[in-house]
C-alpha cells in the first residue's frame, strides 16, 4: 500500500500488508522497518522491496 502521507512511512512511502496469522491481512507494516534484502550494516539502506506485489 501506497500511503506517503503518514509519517512512519518516511522515505518512499510503502507499507507491507502482513498475511500470515494471527494478523491475517488485517495489518499494515511501514516497508522501512524490514531488511528488504539488505545485508546488515549495508548502505545505503533499501527503503521497500520492489519486487513485492502490491496489495
Amino acid at each position: 500500500m501506497y500511503a506517503p502521507e503518514i509519517v512512519s512511512a518516511r522515505g518512499d512511502g510503502w507499507w507491507y500488508r502482513i498475511a500470515t496469522s494471527p494478523w491475517n491481512g488485517s495489518y499494515y507494516a511501514a516497508a522501512n522497518a524490514f531488511m528488504d534484502g539488505d545485508a546488515p550494516g549495508q548502505n545505503p539502506l533499501t527503503n521497500t522491496d520492489l519486487s513485492v506485489p502490491v496489495c
